[in-house]
């Protein structure tokens, strides 16, 4: 399946050191031109490395959006890597659409996209066995790197993924 990806799950995968989890699940990764200028700009030196090898690699790859008109009709309401992701996912009607803020995946859900984000990305990993604690990555997420995560979403995870208290 190809996805196409916003800031947020490669950034929170790569502050993890599990960015390889996109190439588990997905066979082709896109990120439109804002996107790649944003993760460009990474604060962390181990993640920022991961993300530069995956655009090295060709794990991760840059794709425009034909319809830049709705980019900018988007723009009115979300940041330009947003509303390049949505549009870009729309044009390519298989691929997911891997995207965390609320707002963005709102707007997704209305023009008929599957928004995927970190979450749910993590739940599949522990799921399929490749991570071993969905309550640590979310937690680090949180503490660390300021992921944003309501205490009831994170217990109903955390309960769905069999490692509730």
């Amino acid at each position: 399946m190809v996805a196409v990806s916003d800031t947020s799950p490669i950034s929170c995968l790569a502050s993890l050191g599990q960015l390889k989890l996109l190439s588990d699940q997905f066979h082709e990764v896109r990120v439109p031109p804002a996107v790649r200028m944003e993760l460009g700009r990474y604060p962390h030196p181990k993640g920022l490395a991961e993300i530069l090898d995956a655009f090295e690699s060709s794990r991760l790859t840059v794709h425009a959006a034909r319809n830049q008109a709705l980019v900018q009709a988007l723009e009115t309401e979300l940041h330009r890597g947003e509303a390049e992701a949505i549009v870009l996912a729309g044009e390519c009607p298989e691929a997911a659409l891997l995207i965390d803020e609320r707002e963005g995946r709102l707007w997704a859900l209305r023009l008929g996209l599957r928004p995927i984000g970190t979450i749910g990305i993590l739940v599949r990993a522990r799921a399929d066995g490749r991570i071993e604690s969905l309550r640590d990555a979310l937690s680090l997420l949180r503490e660390r790197y300021g992921f944003f995560i309501q205490e009831t979403l994170f217990r109903e995870v955390l309960m769905a993924a069999g490692e509730a208290e």
